[in-house]
């Protein structure tokens, strides 16, 4: 994949781009209930699984109302103090879902492919831990070796300055940025922008990819909104103004490159790829 005016920095989601993120919390709930199952005594008429499925949904729905991120240990920790029943057993029951299983299909040799000329970014929302683990335990991290990972708080805290450092070094490693939501893109951005380099973010949700279309129009960096529409937000719109669209990350792997030249021609002048 040779793309024009590389190299670039990516900025690369991971829930619903790389993942299939709702069918692996489905598969964690689901042995969860088997867990409670077999745990837990509570009568004839709730010794199957539907049961025990909807009492985890229950849970976890009820914390998302006071905290939008949930983290698997505090899912844990809630379960074991409700039911009194060993805190780590829970957490390993977690743990024997492979998020591997969940990868979509070509997300590995894409995040390979790009990694070779580029520099890679993975921006995500959710709990620092749980993340981390997701990128190990699906390959990611293997994909990336020698990366460094940070929570946004801790960068903002201090100004972005590791950051900062990372943009005016020759040598770049893969970075991990946790965020709890993504109102910092503004600020990454205009980060990265200093790298003088074209940027690239990948994400699922529409509301992102307009945020970032946006910053590019105000700002006048060469900001690339790709919308990968997959998950819960692939139905909400059709297509989104500005934005590149993939169905997947085999449909980027293959069009990427050609996308990234058309763009080119339509927005810089005289056009680079005629005679």
């Amino acid at each position: 994949m040779i793309l024009p005016n590389s190299p670039y920095v990516f900025l690369l989601d991971i829930d619903n781009a790389f993942i299939d993120t709702e069918k692996l919390r489905s598969a964690i709930f689901h042995g969860l209930a088997s867990y409670l199952n077999k745990r837990v005594d509570s009568g004839e008429e709730k010794t199957h699984r539907g049961y025990w499925l909807k009492i985890v949904s229950h849970f976890y729905e009820e914390m998302r109302k006071t905290n939008q991120i949930i983290s698997m240990d505090e899912l844990s920790d809630r379960i074991s103090l409700h039911f009194k029943l060993p805190q780590q057993e829970i957490f390993q029951t977690i743990m024997r879902v492979d998020p591997k299983n969940f990868l979509f299909a070509d997300s590995l040799k894409l995040i390979e492919e790009l990694g070779k000329n580029n520099h890679l970014v993975f921006y995500t929302e959710g709990a620092a831990r749980d993340q981390i683990l997701k990128i190990e335990r699906s390959g990611i991290g293997q994909k990336i070796l020698g990366y460094q990972a940070f929570r946004l708080e801790d960068l903002r805290q201090h100004n972005y300055d590791l950051l900062k450092d990372w943009v005016d070094t020759d040598e770049k490693p893969p970075l991990v940025l946790v965020d709890s939501n993504k109102k910092s893109l503004k600020s990454l951005v205009e980060v990265f922008s200093e790298a003088r380099m074209p940027i690239v973010l990948v994400d699922d949700k529409p509301g992102v990819i307009r945020d970032a279309i946006d910053i590019s129009k105000e700002t006048g960096i060469n900001l690339v909104p790709v919308w990968m529409k997959k998950g819960p937000y692939a139905g909400t719109v059709k297509k989104i103004e500005g934005a590149l669209t993939f169905n997947s990350p085999t449909h980027m792997k293959r069009d990427l490159e050609g996308s990234l030249y058309l763009r080119v021609e339509i927005y810089d002048w005289p056009p680079q790829t005629r005679k």
